[in-house]
């Protein structure tokens, strides 16, 4: 009797032991395949900051066209692709590798916002030399410029000069990295002066509206023409001439020499009964002097030039008179040294002011939507391989 109990006793521990086993063995299956697991979601999150980061690089050089980023790592991103789906929206399609896992980023990048930020923006340079200052005002709020601001920057992406005038900037200003500002203890400055400015600015492209149209003739004597869409070479006014335009107005004009040249009593009129904006879009140079551009809505958002050469451009004015309107022009040498007050914003390559009025920036400006801003991400997904 006591032989047959040792023996199922020994039955049990056998039983017990293979249980153990088999539940050992599933165990350590289970957290093996576990560790795999965590490992492989590890790896695809890896993956995925990969493609984030080489999304982050895409975007970048849509803003900055001319730098391309070099990847300092070494095939952990690949088929990036660029797709333009509208002039103003981009999809982009980024892959992230780890190992042998990989994330896939989708994202729609879209260029909206205003260009115009600032009361002097020169890509390579501003200089400032007058006798005015630099401040700012709101048009939606206060037309009339009567309560001045201290939001009237300026900055470049090279270096700023004030020198030989009595110019007080109320306002920030920024250089570029490398750039050069002398009026470090804010003699000058009523803001902050900083040196780490890098905003590009892109190219103007003349819209396919006006690309298409018939071209007319250019303009030497009075006109008036209602408002509309216009493609001609150029306008060129002397005497007692004047061009009174009125807004909504776009007008292309396809001189790649000099595009706008007023002088003596000659004037181009921006009508004050505008309902919108005057949009001058050139590759040509511009030479105001005498009465220059008037823009009788007194709205800077009333007259938006824009130069469109790839290559260079001259924009000067010496009028007598208060301008209201904005220049952008990346690749043009904007000067401005009349006697009146320049209520807008001036954007080009370089920027020099030696006028004797004040520069007031208008920052109702900043709800323009231009659609030439930078370049954000609007909405994205991921696909994984896990």
């Amino acid at each position: 009797m006591f032989s047959n109990n040792k023996g199922s006793a020994l039955i049990i521990v056998y039983m017990v032991t293979a249980v153990l086993t088999i539940l050992g063995t599933a165990f350590v299956s289970r957290a093996l395949n576990e560790i795999r697991n965590t490992r492989r979601y590890v790896d695809t999150v890896k993956a995925f900051w990969f493609a984030e980061a080489g999304m982050n690089k895409a975007v970048y050089e849509a803003n900055h066209p001319t730098s391309a980023v070099a990847w300092p790592g070494d095939s952990e991103i690949s088929g990036v692709t660029v797709t333009n789906l509208t002039a103003a929206r981009k999809l982009i399609n980024v892959t992230g590798y780890f190992g042998d896992v990989t994330s896939t980023v989708s994202a729609v990048a879209v260029q909206s916002g205003s260009i115009f930020n600032y009361a002097a923006f020169g890509d390579s340079s501003v200089s400032l030399s007058g006798q005015g200052n630099v401040n700012s005002y709101n048009s939606t709020a206060d037309p009339s410029a009567g309560t001045l601001l201290s939001n009237g920057d300026i900055g470049t992406n090279g270096d700023v000069s004030m020198s030989g005038g009595n110019t007080y900037v109320y306002g920030d200003a920024g250089t570029g990295a490398d750039g050069v500002f002398e009026d470090e203890d804010h003699d000058y400055v009523s803001g902050d002066v900083t040196h780490d400015t890098d905003i590009p600015l892109p190219e103007v492209t003349v819209p396919s509206s006006l690309t298409g149209l018939v071209l007319g003739s250019s303009v030497s004597s009075s006109w008036s023409p209602p408002a509309g869409d216009y493609r001609i070479p150029d306008i060129t006014l002397a005497g007692h001439n004047t061009v009174t335009l009125t807004g909504p107005t776009n007008l292309y004009l396809t001189s790649t020499s000099t595009a706008i040249s007023v002088s003596g009593q000659a004037s181009i009129v921006i009508s004050s009964s505008s309902t919108g904006p005057v949009t001058i879009y050139t590759p040509g140079d511009i030479s105001l002097s005498g009465q220059g551009i008037t823009n009788a809505a007194l709205l800077p958002s009333r007259l938006i030039i824009y130069g469109t050469s790839t290559s260079s451009q001259a924009f000067s004015s010496s009028g007598q008179s208060d301008f209201y309107g904005v220049y952008y022009a990346p690749n043009a040498g904007i000067s401005l040294s009349g006697q009146g007050d320049l209520y807008g914003s001036f954007m080009g390559d370089t920027v020099t002011i030696s006028g004797q009025g004040d520069i007031r920036y208008d920052e109702a400006l900043k709800q323009i939507n231009t659609g030439m801003g930078s370049y954000s991400i609007q909405a994205w997904r991921e696909a994984r391989d896990f």
